[in-house]
């Protein structure tokens, strides 16, 4: 793609499930990797399927990726294709400053010469159609603009984009003066409808390929004057291609210079970047005091990061009826506490306090309670509650915030489930839990202006309301998920979003609006225990 002279810019791939769809990209991205230096090209990877087949480019140092997205949704390809338009502006911009008209003529002016060379950027979206599948219109349509923007660039702005798709048939988003713009065709084994709309006059080809020959392909160079050709997708066995990027990892990294590549991944262990995986597999602390990272955000040009000030309402309340997402964002949210305490303890600063009261520990919810094994099997870095002492750990960080100025170490409160804390519901408080309720609220109230956090999950909005309705002020920051459509408007001003119902989350915060964002999915008991090991031996000052 991309020769002189040549209209073939971009590419479209057809194959059913089984057919090597996946081997060929593979082939493709690796191949790439081996024959471009990262200051020639740029490979933004959009996988919109299930699973993980694309993880391994996150898993070393490849400078050449600028984004791994695995799982990827709509929201977030959406996000690529604004930051690809972009780029498409500043190269306008740049080539109109020069007086040059192509990428190849830009890269040899004094500007690209003194550090401004322009790369080609290869877009590689598996299973494309999600982008215009979604019920958001608003995404679609413009999912739909800019796509037909991009693929309508001539080669001379040095974008390729390689759409790839199980099946093309039905698939009207994209109308046929965008499509002829994808020159190169490469169908798989498919059926005769889908090789059709990818080969044109030379779909019958595709009878050649087997039912159960895997690799086998059908290749048009250009679809405006189709000429086809057989070939077999070159076999990379996975731990070949393991080498290979090992080694183009350690090229790089040899000569100082590291991916900046942006991994959307449920899984942390899936993201070398995050600041849990670094201290996992690298012992590198990069957590920030009052910094809190719980979750991936859906745009290519941000990080979730939640601030916390020594102001009022700068308390986090969860709502959502999903106990297994609730209980991974509190012990993620604890995690990130932990790591800060270390780092502080490295320093030789007095350090984080953190209480977690857990009134899930010991109740049936049928969820994996990751925020106990965490908090029990570290106890020189964390104070742990459950249900039966709960009441004593409030009075005891409540002991603490009445003595407690800003200059002295923060406190934090990790709270799961409310609505099952009888001392703490102010409706229906009597004798001695009244003061303990009492409590709560002060220090809900005036604590984050001292330096007490309180970070606290309620399952039931419509029992939050009833029970704790006049605590709702002093949590500036809510994270909403697994909610009705009124209850999400109420909470975070989403409004018709079903996929907080599923892998998604939001996060408002006063005077900020709403982002939304994919938590972090729950750790493998591999992970989680050798992570605990490690965090037991910071204590030994191993």
């Amino acid at each position: 793609m991309g020769k002189p002279r040549s209209q073939s810019v971009h590419a479209l791939i057809c194959g059913q499930i089984g057919s090597g769809k996946s081997k060929l990209l593979h082939a493709i991205i690796t191949g790439a990797l081996l024959k471009y230096p990262s200051e020639e090209l740029e490979i933004y990877l959009i996988d919109f399927k299930s699973g993980t087949e694309f993880k391994i480019y996150a898993d070393y140092n490849l400078p050449n990726l600028k984004v791994v997205a695995l799982e990827s949704e709509p929201e977030f390809g959406l996000s690529v294709l604004h930051a690809l338009r972009d780029e498409k502006e500043r190269r306008a911009q740049a080539f109109n400053a020069n007086s040059v008209e192509d990428l190849p003529a830009y890269n040899k002016t004094s500007d690209a010469i003194n550090g401004a060379r322009l790369p080609r950027i290869m877009i590689v979206i598996d299973e494309f159609h999600v982008l215009f599948s979604g019920i958001d219109t608003t995404i679609r349509n413009e999912a739909v603009m800019f796509l037909d923007d991009i693929l309508r660039l001539d080669r001379n702005v040095g974008f390729h984009v390689i759409l790839c798709s199980q099946s093309i048939r039905g698939m009207n988003a994209l109308n046929a003066a965008a499509l002829a713009q994808v020159a190169v065709r490469i169908a798989l084994k498919c059926p005769l409808e889908d090789a059709k709309i990818v080969l044109g006059s030379e779909a019958e080809a595709i009878d050649q390929i087997e039912e159960n020959d895997a690799g086998s392909a059908i290749y048009v160079p250009a679809i405006s004057s189709p000429r086809s050709v057989k070939f077999r997708v070159g076999l990379l066995r996975r731990e070949k291609q393991a080498e290979i990027l090992q080694k183009l990892d350690e090229h790089y990294s040899a000569k100082g210079i590291v991916a900046d590549t942006r991994i959307l991944a449920s899984n942390v262990y899936d993201n070398r970047n995050s600041v849990f995986q670094q201290y996992w597999k690298n012992h590198k602390i990069k957590a920030q005091n009052r910094i809190l990272h719980v979750g991936e955000p859906l745009k290519v040009k941000s990080s979730l990061e939640i601030k916390f000030n020594t102001m009022l309402a700068n308390n986090l309340l969860l709502l959502g009826k999903n106990p297994q997402k609730a209980q991974n964002i509190l012990f993620f949210a604890t995690l990130d506490l932990i790591l800060q305490k270390v780092k502080q303890m490295q320093e030789g600063k007095d350090s984080t306090r953190i209480f977690v009261v857990n009134y899930c520990d010991g109740a049936d919810m049928g969820f994996n309670d990751v925020l106990k094994t965490l908090a029990t099997q570290i106890p020189s870095f964390v104070n742990y509650y459950d249900s039966s002492n709960a009441r004593e750990g409030i009075n005891n960080i409540y002991d603490e915030f009445q003595n407690k100025t800003v200059e002295m170490p923060d406190d934090w409160l990790i709270m799961s489930n409310l609505v099952l804390s009888p001392e703490l519901q102010g409706g229906s408080i009597y004798g001695s839990h009244r003061e303990t309720a009492n409590r709560f609220k002060e220090m809900l109230h005036d604590g984050s202006e001292r330096g007490v956090f309180t970070i606290a999950w309620c399952d039931d909005p419509v029992l939050y309301r009833a029970k704790f309705n006049d605590t709702y002020e002093d949590f500036g920051k809510r994270i909403v998920f697994n909610v009705s459509q009124e209850d999400a408007l109420a909470i975070a001003n989403v409004v018709n979003d079903e996929t907080i119902n599923k892998n998604n989350a939001y996060l408002h915060q006063t005077g900020r609006g709403s982002e939304k964002f994919r938590p972090y999915a729950t750790p493998t008991e591999k992970w989680l225990t050798a992570l605990i090991g490690k965090l037991n031996m910071e204590q030994y000052g191993a």
